[in-house]
């Protein structure tokens, strides 16, 4: 049974599912399967790493990518390091993510290799863009995710306060 008094927000849930069934799979993706505790761990990891390059409670983290079983640990991380995570729409063009971008100012633009062209083209007239990092793929402007993640902790954090803002949404406007 899940302790759901452990669960003060929505970036202790991986916790709280590893702690009750751990070995359970939390993400399917294609053929990998990830456990609530690898979840856990992972989102923990992604956390420190957060925290130990600077990043501040209400700090943005975004990301522009497909569907991916690495999005998971990043918006549960984000959360738990207290940052608010703003995901970008994968169906926009270079001008509507630079948009984004340019408002929300993330210190950090995870992408997929599928957006490699049009993270960079958004980006391309900051004045201060985002550190890029390649979810996955391969990119020389991108740093690649697991150098980005290092050697960081998989040590639990406390997570975000109630009154934190974890998540902010950009919507297209349509009903489409």
């Amino acid at each position: 049974m899940i302790d759901l008094d452990a669960i003060r927000t929505l970036a202790h849930i991986p916790g709280a599912q590893a702690r009750a069934r751990g070995d359970a799979i939390a993400v399917k993706f294609g053929d990998r399967e990830t456990s609530f505790a690898d979840l856990d761990r992972q989102s923990n990891r992604v956390a420190n790493a957060l925290i130990a390059s600077g990043i501040r409670p209400g700090d943005r983290i975004s990301t522009l990518t497909k569907n991916h079983d690495a999005w998971y640990p990043l918006f549960f991380g984000t959360a738990l390091s207290r940052a608010c995570f703003a995901p970008i729409n994968n169906r926009l063009v270079a001008a509507e993510v630079g948009f984004i971008v340019g408002d929300a100012a993330p210190k950090y633009l995870f992408v997929g290799e599928d957006f490699f062209d049009c993270a960079l083209a958004a980006v391309a007239g900051l004045a201060n863009p985002p550190r890029l990092v390649a979810l996955y793929g391969e990119h020389p402007a991108f740093e690649p995710f697991d150098q980005w993640l290092g050697e960081a902790s998989d040590a639990a954090l406390p997570g975000p306060e109630l009154t934190d803002d974890v998540l902010q949404l950009y919507t297209s406007g349509t009903t489409g």
